[in-house]
């Protein structure tokens, strides 16, 4: 099974599942664990008999998420189907004299993004956010409310000292000044000599929309994050939705209970205007 990357942070801030069935063996077997907290990379396995996952690193199984707490995350449950092996990142240390395993699982509406790495790009590591000024792109209002709260694969183009966020041939809006941000010029100056474009996670939710960029790093190679295979898509629903056609023929109903009148019923008097006879 192929693994598929989860994004271990969003704008740097981490959320966690605590694991409640642990392997203490496993877990205490981690080199250096009584001086300092391991962060360790974890794999996770379906576990057919509690419809969870197990949580696997390189030192054996952690523990296990059962399926209760596996019904927290229901947007794995599209890997389980793909076969895909959920990737991430755990924590593990000695709190208060008990260890304590914390898998980097995110949040489930942000889970899986809603399209797939565009081909040919290198996808950027996350650290900060930056939001996306919309007014200045192409998307109207409909189609920002209508993307609700997802992830989404955006590729980076520059304009000048502009760093825009697209999607197909889509301008989402600026995000960034290179000159702002050593760590995406020297993405942009690595990805020019390999010739790949830039692709960076982001995030919609509220009618906003965020790209989750790269810290400066000590080391290079962290700008990059490790592709992520592609997903089967449902074609009905897109990353962003289509935009409203203006020209289009409308129908719009409404039930018709409060506005039709009841027929009137029982016995009525006929009484006529005065003088008439």
């Amino acid at each position: 099974m192929a693994l598929y990357p989860l994004a271990p942070s969003y704008f740097g801030v981490e959320h966690v599942a605590i694991l409640e069935h642990l392997s203490l063996g496993t877990a205490l077997s981690i080199p250096g664990l009584a001086q300092q907290p391991a962060l360790v990379d974890v794999s996770l396995l379906p576990d057919p008999t509690t419809g969870g996952w197990r949580v696997r690193s390189d030192f054996g199984f952690l523990g296990a998420l059962d399926g209760e707490e596996s019904a927290e995350y229901p947007a794995l449950n599209r890997l389980r189907t793909a076969a895909m092996t959920p990737a991430t990142r755990a924590t593990v240390e000695i709190v208060d004299g008990e260890v304590e395993v914390a898998v980097a699982l995110g949040l489930d509406p942000w889970m899986i993004p809603a399209n797939n790495q565009p081909a040919g790009t290198a996808l950027l590591s996350g650290g900060y956010g930056t939001l996306v000024h919309v007014a200045e792109g192409e998307l109207t209002a409909h189609q920002v409310r209508e993307m609700g709260t997802e992830q989404l694969f955006v590729t980076l183009a520059l304009l000048d000292d502009t760093v825009l966020a697209t999607h197909d041939n889509l301008v989402l809006g600026p995000c960034a000044e290179l000159s702002d941000s050593p760590a995406l010029a020297a993405a942009f100056a690595a990805a020019t000599q390999s010739g790949a474009s830039l692709a960076a996670r982001a995030y919609a939710a509220g009618g906003r929309i965020a790209v989750d960029l790269p810290l400066d790093p000590a080391d290079p190679v962290e700008l990059f994050a490790p592709a992520v295979p592609p997903l089967p898509l449902a074609p009905d629903k897109p990353a962003i939705p289509p935009a409203l056609d203006p020209d289009a023929d409308w129908e719009f109903t409404t039930p018709a209970d409060p506005l039709a009148s009841p027929l009137p019923t029982g016995s009525r008097a006929f009484t006529s205007p005065k003088g008439t006879f």
